[in-house]
Parts: C-alpha cells; structure tokens; sequence
C-alpha cells in the first residue's frame, strides 16, 4: 500500500527516530538532476503499548507524521511512503522509555531539489521587487535581487530585457516566457534551500537569455529495489 499527503499536514509527534539505513534507488549522476528521488530506509518508529494491537496500523500513523515535512537525511521533503515491512514482530524497550521500538523497511518518495536544479513553478505574488512562485503546487520558491537581473518591472509584470531566443526541438521551437504576471509558468534556477517549519523554501533565478527547452529538466526517479545499508547516526 501506499500512503500519500491528502491535505494540510498533520501535527507531529513522537515522530520516527531519524537515524535510518538509506540507499536511493537512482544512479548518482540521475539523483543529482532529478527533482524527486525513491529511497529505501531502515527506520526505527516507536509505537505507545496500545498500539501493540495493530503494529501496521500503528507504524503507519507515525510514518504519516513524516509526510510534507522536510528529513535532514533524506535531504529532501517526504511526500509519500509504500512497501512498508514491519522487520520483526518484536521490539526494544530501552531502559524507562515507556515506548516500544520496532524496526521497520520502508520506502519514500522525496522531494529533492539541489542548489542548481531547475524547477517549473507558477507565479502566485508578484511585487517589484520579488516575483512569488509555487513548484509542484505546494512548494514556496522566491526570486529577488540579483535573480531577476535581466528583467523590469512594467505594469504590474516583469519582462525580460533581454535578447529574444529560440531553439527547435526537433518538431517546434520554443520562445521562453518574455512577460511574468500572476498565473504564468517559468522554469526558475535554484540558488539556495532553506528549511523552515519542517519544509523548505527555495531562492531562485530567473535566466534572461536562455530558452525553456536548453534548460535540463527533471528526471524521474526509476530503478529497480535495492537492499538498503544500515547506517547509525
């Protein structure tokens, strides 16, 4: 089964521990360009004895709590999880800790981006001195200052100043958006990450001379299973 984020996110607490075995699914070299990324991990969630019932259960409410919140492991921002297996069906209780470890394999889906990655986002705020865009509809991607060198402000929009270009893609040619306003789509450059109440926010740039069909676009993250490693923090 796979468990995915169906709306505003849920209150964390006793949240998974975050030391975990990972192993990502995808080449190096694919990660790298890739905005989303499947990942494998050996996990330890710590259930409350009346969820000894139903451990399934019980695992996969903690597992939820991880969803649309930024893991400094997982380098990214989880927005699902499947091919939940519970590893034993015994678990620790370490000293007076009234919770009970239990070992689990799962696997997440991630939201990844990487100073350098480019992302396509809408425009949702527009100012003159910023222009607002969400990627993937949910994440807050801000481009000001020197990001929008090559652009001017006009009439509520940015346009860019600078040189017309297209290239042909073999079937057409694509022009790269020469005016911003709310409501349009752009491929923005990312120039830095920062994580804020368990999500991310991302500072970009916007390029003034190059088409939307030079620039690299994401790949999916496709790969056969692997068997993850164990790492302790």
């Amino acid at each position: 089964r796979t468990r995915s984020f169906p709306g505003p996110p849920p209150a964390a607490s006793n949240s998974p521990r975050e030391h975990m075995g990972k192993k990502s699914l995808v080449g190096d070299q694919k990660a790298n360009i890739s905005l989303f990324r499947l990942q494998e991990c050996n996990l330890s969630v710590f259930l409350n004895p009346s969820r000894l019932g139903d451990i399934t259960k019980g695992v996969e409410e903690k597992l939820n709590e991880m969803l649309l919140q930024y893991s400094p492991l997982l380098q990214g921002v989880v927005l699902s999880y499947s091919h939940l297996k519970i590893k034993s069906d015994t678990g620790k209780i370490m000293h007076n800790f009234p919770h009970i470890e239990c070992r689990v394999l799962v696997r997440f889906l991630v939201y990844a981006p990487r100073v350098g990655s480019c992302v396509k986002a809408k425009v949702n705020k527009i100012g003159p001195d910023f222009i607002g865009f969400l990627a993937e509809g949910i994440f807050n991607v801000s481009v000001s200052g020197d990001g929008l060198e090559g652009w001017t402000f006009k009439g509520g929009a940015w346009e860019c100043s600078g040189d017309d270009a297209a290239i042909s893609n073999g079937t057409s040619s694509e022009m790269m958006a020469r005016r911003l306003e709310v409501g349009s789509e752009a491929r923005v450059i990312v120039k830095d990450i920062r994580t804020e109440e368990k999500g991310i926010f991302l500072l970009g740039r916007l390029n003034n001379n190059r088409p939307l069909a030079s620039i690299a676009t994401t790949a999916s993250a496709s790969a056969s299973p692997a068997t993850p490693s164990t790492v302790k923090a």
